[in-house]
């Protein structure tokens, strides 16, 4: 698939994603929805920690020979292409987060450092509201002669 169709079929296709809610409430369902999505279109590699960009090659000198030029072009096709699809997730991770998260991520250059700096942002966020529900379960009684069902649909 070319860069260009994998640009389109990409950004089209985002629209149903959850956008992450400010108050983290839907912090896991939507980084899970970012992860199957990226995995789909082949871009995980981008966010994984087993990825690193290409590294640009340098100019090019004049007197170069035909393989030392072919050799280059290859390296940065290569380049723009990793730069491209590196490009298109970094839209689609700032198209789905909240204002306030954008401007703290805005230094980051790759779409792994925007990712790194989401996540380090929510994972806490994660453990803490899972010990809270946690302890709101193990606070919650239901009486014997009340009706379980009734019970069980009480908001916490």
């Amino acid at each position: 698939m070319s860069p260009g169709v994998m640009l389109s079929s990409t950004i089209s296709s985002m629209h149903g994603l959850p956008k992450l809610a400010t108050d983290k409430s839907n912090w896991i369902i939507w980084k899970t929805c970012i992860q199957v999505f990226l995995r789909s279109k082949k871009l995980m590699s981008h966010i994984s920690k087993t990825s690193s960009p290409p590294t640009k090659p340098s100019t090019l000198a004049s007197t170069a020979d035909a393989i030392a030029k072919k050799t280059y072009k290859e390296e940065l096709e290569k380049f723009e292409e990793w730069t491209l699809a590196d490009n298109v997730v970094q839209n689609l991770l700032l198209s789905t987060i909240p204002e306030s998260l954008i401007m703290q991520t805005l230094e980051e250059p790759t779409s792994k450092g925007i990712w790194d700096a989401i996540c380090l942002k929510h994972e806490g966020k994660t453990k803490s509201s899972q010990v809270e529900m946690m302890r709101q379960l193990h606070n919650t009684h239901c009486s014997d002669v009340d009706d379980i069902r009734v019970h069980f649909m009480k908001p916490p």
